[in-house]
């Protein structure tokens, strides 16, 4: 291991780095930003609950180390580039008038949280259940 990190901590920030990036393009390569915000929204989130549940060990290192002091600050900015996108989302919407003027990224947070939460206590969701979740978000966080 330590023939390719200098520590442990340099591994488990590659790693975040590395996994939230595959999380995000996994979220934007279905990520149609023409159609309506709404729609932007449940695709995206549809999307974060498939990855949890096609790779459920890496969606656990990523809620165990999200807020970890072992994750650098150049390992942050790194991921805070990549969720660019899905806060365009929110963003526009504000915009439209159709989610609450809220701080975005409190937003993102709240939304994130919630989902992950259903996440972690039912996993074997199924299409009904990924879908409930998901609207359930976005009428917490419409206008």
């Amino acid at each position: 291991m330590y023939n390719y990190f200098q520590s442990k901590d340099e591994l488990i920030n590659e790693l975040y780095v590395e996994i939230k990036t595959n999380l995000f393009s996994y979220i934007i390569e279905a990520l149609d930003q023409n159609t309506p915000v709404k729609q932007q929204f449940i695709d995206s989130w549809l999307k974060v609950i498939d990855y949890a549940i096609l790779n459920p060990t890496e969606y656990k290192f990523l809620e165990i180390f999200a807020h970890s002091p072992k994750i650098s600050k150049q390992a942050t900015e790194e991921v805070n580039k990549l969720i660019y996108p899905v806060l365009q989302i929110f963003e526009k919407g504000k915009q439209e008038g159709i989610i609450k003027n809220q701080d975005t990224l409190q937003l993102v947070i709240f939304v994130n949280g919630a989902i992950t939460a259903s996440i972690l206590r039912n996993p074997q969701m199924d299409e009904n259940g990924k879908m409930a979740i998901v609207l359930l978000a976005w009428d917490a966080i419409k206008s």
